[in-house]
């Protein structure tokens, strides 16, 4: 299920979040899903939206169908 939280509190959560991340390696892995043809993060928005946030790239991740 897609979850909305105005633009505003996203945005306050993961740069807080983006602040205390050091080491992709030490998260857990973000649950993604493929739906229409493409990836869709299932659990761990805030945490991908950090990594993005700091310009990070990679990180692990667990598909599910």
């Amino acid at each position: 299920m897609i979850y909305r939280v105005p633009t505003d509190v996203w945005k306050e959560r993961i740069e807080s979040i983006a602040l205390g991340l050091v080491d992709a390696q030490r998260l857990p892995p973000l649950i993604v899903e493929w739906r229409y043809g493409h990836l869709i993060v299932c659990d761990g928005s805030h945490r991908h939206g950090a990594m993005s946030l700091k310009g990070w790239t990679a990180c692990f991740a667990v598909t599910c169908h």
